[in-house]
């Protein structure tokens, strides 16, 4: 935050924020949802379903608060609601924001669109410096049960999947959007620079997280109601307090309505 209050004093947009796609506002949701929440209790999530802890408790404010805060403080473009992730490597490349939260394949966009920029990457720590690394790994396709009882779609969709993860190609798109393999099999990659210096900083980081808010302990359908949820009420006179309620009200709706359904 002192880097981003020094940008401000000089007159740049410390955070460029895409908050038009909903699913880029989850690099920050989860980021503090990491650092103030799950680094002091790894099982939260799966404690919010057993209803031993709540959004109304104490850390899940400080997470608010923090996120909140970010966006009070004027340290995020003023257009935010309206800025696609896609848009991003442009404010960059031009000069209109020093910072973004996003994944790595920006970066070849924004070097296409200026080929001279220097920049430079860090996983972002809490207020005391400590690194809690994001350990995520859900970005693969599936197939739905619908689907498998189709044979003509059933067979499309394998016939696809083993296009997508035949080593050739697997290599050229994990190389082309800065990617590491998820198959079971590694899968042996040119060595682009960035993805060799991602590693090492991952392995060093002082605690890596696996767990996030929309995992297999969240209810069907909170993600999205809750960044939703979120995106309306931070430019707006809602205090974090209310805001907390709201999130542990969709979370006993989306809890209810998942055990409805099964």
């Amino acid at each position: 935050m002192n880097i981003c209050k020094t940008l401000k004093s000089k007159g740049i947009t410390p955070i460029g924020v895409g908050g038009s796609d909903l699913w880029h506002m989850e690099y920050w949701v989860n980021h503090f949802f990491r650092t103030d929440v799950l680094s002091k209790n790894p099982d939260w999530l799966r404690q919010c379903s057993e209803g031993v802890v709540s959004w109304t408790d104490a850390e899940a404010i400080q997470m608010l608060n923090d996120l909140k805060n970010l966006f009070d403080a004027g340290y995020v473009n003023d257009d935010w609601q309206t800025t696609r992730d896609g848009n991003l490597p442009y404010k960059m490349a031009e000069g209109e924001i020093a910072m973004m939260y996003t994944g790595p394949w920006t970066s070849f966009a924004i070097q296409k669109l200026n080929p001279s920029m220097e920049l430079g990457w860090f996983y972002v720590p809490d207020v005391k410096g400590v690194t809690y690394a994001g350990d995520n790994l859900d970005t693969f396709w599936s197939v739905t049960k619908e689907c498998e009882e189709d044979p003509d779609k059933y067979d499309a969709a394998m016939t696809f999947l083993k296009y997508f993860y035949s080593e050739q190609n697997y290599t050229l798109t994990c190389e082309a959007i800065c990617s590491f393999p998820l198959t079971k099999e590694w899968i042996a990659t040119a060595g682009v620079p960035f993805q060799e210096e991602t590693e090492r900083a991952f392995r060093s980081s002082d605690k890596q997280i696996a767990t996030y808010i929309g995992d297999e302990d969240t209810p069907v359908d909170f993600e999205k109601g809750m960044l939703l949820l979120l995106r309306s009420e931070w430019n707006s006179e809602v205090s974090v307090t209310d805001t907390a309620q709201h999130i542990q009200q969709l979370w006993n709706s989306c809890e209810a309505s998942q055990e409805a359904n099964q």
